[in-house]
């Protein structure tokens, strides 16, 4: 749980440039940006720690020009892993300008990844870290997803018109999801045109450097999954919603769906969303119980949200065995019911044999 004397910064949203500016990009300065998204558990943060080592040395740099094991250190001498939960992490000097975003909005990233475009840097890396959905490659955050669409979108926007105004050609190295739909959208039938040379999960040409294995300890190290009581706050006031009337609300729930029912004094929760701070969390955290979950299938569209209220039901039988009065309130949450999901066929089968 993050304390009143851990420093958060926070992110600092550079102005976009208008997509008709005309860019003039440096050969000599060099910009990376490090993505981390939804981490479910710790013990995925050597996961984190790999796809950020690769990713820097998949970049096809000069290193005479831009020595990253120094910049490295002292991006280090700046920065230690006792910040936990920070934001934002960066160092910039006259070469390289080096950011690291933990856990943001998909706004932040939007943002982000436009400046990052806008820099005069000619060299630039993009590595996207954390849990993503198998079939499109989306990074997932706790609320909201960055996707090859979103991405190609701002590329579209940055460079549009800039065929002829540029004076220089921009390099951007991508270390992202090897699965996924992220080489086929950006790079298929209708590839990307403009100033813009784009490199998706390249092989590694850097050799090993001492410093990038103290970074990569550095952000693994900073990164912090939050508990199901940050995800899901208990309520600020005392009391419970009595839900007198039959009533049903249908809840925004990015990906996928999310529906709650009450009929009778019965209550249903239909699936939960694809975010992990669970959109229908503000209403159901104010009743004393919800009867029954029905989960239509089992999928990252829906999935996030009731495990996210699973797991803290969970919590809070941990909690309750060594409760203090100052964290009673957080055990303050609906009871549950029965669990109701429709299992995939393959798992029917494993349990029949």
């Amino acid at each position: 749980m993050a304390s009143s004397r851990v420093l958060e910064r926070e992110v600092q949203e550079e102005p976009r440039r208008a997509a008709t500016a005309n860019l003039d990009f440096c050969l000599h300065k060099y910009s990376l940006l490090i993505i981390i998204g939804r981490t479910a558990r710790l013990r995925q943060t050597d996961h984190i720690s790999r796809d950020i080592e690769r990713g820097i040395r998949s970049w096809d740099v000069d290193l005479k020009s831009c020595n990253l094991n120094l910049y490295l250190q002292e991006f280090l001498s700046h920065h230690t892993a006792s910040f936990k939960g920070q934001k934002c992490l960066r160092h910039c000097t006259r070469v390289l300008d080096t950011q690291v975003l933990i856990s943001p909005s998909q706004e932040q990233v939007h943002s982000e990844v436009f400046a990052l475009l806008s820099r005069e840097s000619a060299h630039k890396l993009l590595i996207l870290a954390g849990l993503s959905e198998e079939e499109s490659g989306d990074l997932l955050f706790h609320k909201g997803l960055f996707s090859p669409h979103q991405l190609k979108q701002i590329i579209t926007e940055q460079f549009l018109d800039q065929e002829s105004s540029a004076s220089s050609k921009i390099n951007l190295t991508l270390s992202c999801p090897n699965i996924g739909q992220w080489r086929k959208t950006l790079l298929g039938n209708q590839p990307l045109q403009g100033p813009l040379t784009l490199h998706i999960n390249p092989p590694e040409v850097l050799p090993a450097m001492e410093a990038l294995g103290e970074f990569t300890s550095l952000i693994s190290g900073t990164v912090c999954p939050p508990s199901p009581f940050d995800l899901l706050p208990p309520p600020t006031t005392v009391g419970f919603l009595k839900l007198s009337r039959p009533c049903c609300y249908v809840f925004p729930a990015g990906r996928g769906d999310c529906a709650f029912f009450a009929v009778n004094g019965f209550t249903v929760l239909v699936d939960g969303g694809s975010d992990s701070q669970a959109c229908f969390w503000k209403l159901v955290r104010h009743l004393d119980r919800v009867d029954a979950v029905l989960l239509t299938h089992v999928g990252t569209e829906n999935l996030p949200g009731v495990v996210s209220f699973l797991e803290r039901k969970v919590a809070e039988v941990e909690l309750s065995t060594d409760v203090k009065d100052d964290l009673s309130k957080r055990l303050i949450s609906p009871e549950l019911g029965v669990v109701f999901f429709n299992a995939p066929s393959r798992l029917q089968m494993e349990q029949q044999l």
